[in-house]
């Protein structure tokens, strides 16, 4: 009857141990799984940022822009508090859609948010990250392929 008093008493002090354990490691787990899957999206990232141009600016510093290919936009769902994981895949879906018209950037991006009102009323838009700008082919001012607009009237 002692032994089972005290067997009692042990498993009272464990399980309240067990059970925080078990909850920090599954939010180690989560964690892994967050940066994982922001280093995936980082990664891709910079390998589309090795073949296109993307700025806030309507231009490319020191290019020429030789077409404009249209307006273009992506949304990405924000779940939780990743917003860095939305807007990373905003980003990188905007890029792609560009790569698709043939562009070769990215001007004028911008984060575009429901008014207010809007966002009140309808709570899901608060957590949806839209990213808008415009696909076009640059080419470089200094290259003798391309004629410098600026510089030659008769262009």
């Amino acid at each position: 009857m002692e032994s089972l008093k005290s067997m009692a008493s042990a498993l009272l002090v464990i399980i309240p141990f067990v059970l925080v354990f078990s909850l920090v490691f599954k939010e180690i787990r989560r964690q892994k799984k967050k940066w994982a899957a922001i280093n995936e999206l980082s990664w891709r990232l910079d390998e589309l940022k090795q073949t296109m141009f993307v700025v806030s600016t309507p231009t490319v510093p020191d290019k020429k822009i030789e077409q404009e290919l249209g307006e273009i936009s992506a949304e990405s769902l924000v779940s939780g508090s990743n917003y860095s994981i939305a807007e990373k895949k905003a980003l990188i879906t905007l890029m792609l859609k560009a790569q698709g018209k043939r562009a070769n950037a990215i001007v004028e991006l911008h984060r575009e948010r429901p008014p207010y009102e809007v966002a009140k009323k309808i709570p899901w838009r608060a957590k949806t990250i839209r990213l808008v700008g415009k696909a076009v082919k640059i080419g470089d001012i200094t290259s003798g392929n391309n004629k410098n607009l600026a510089n030659d009237p008769d262009a």
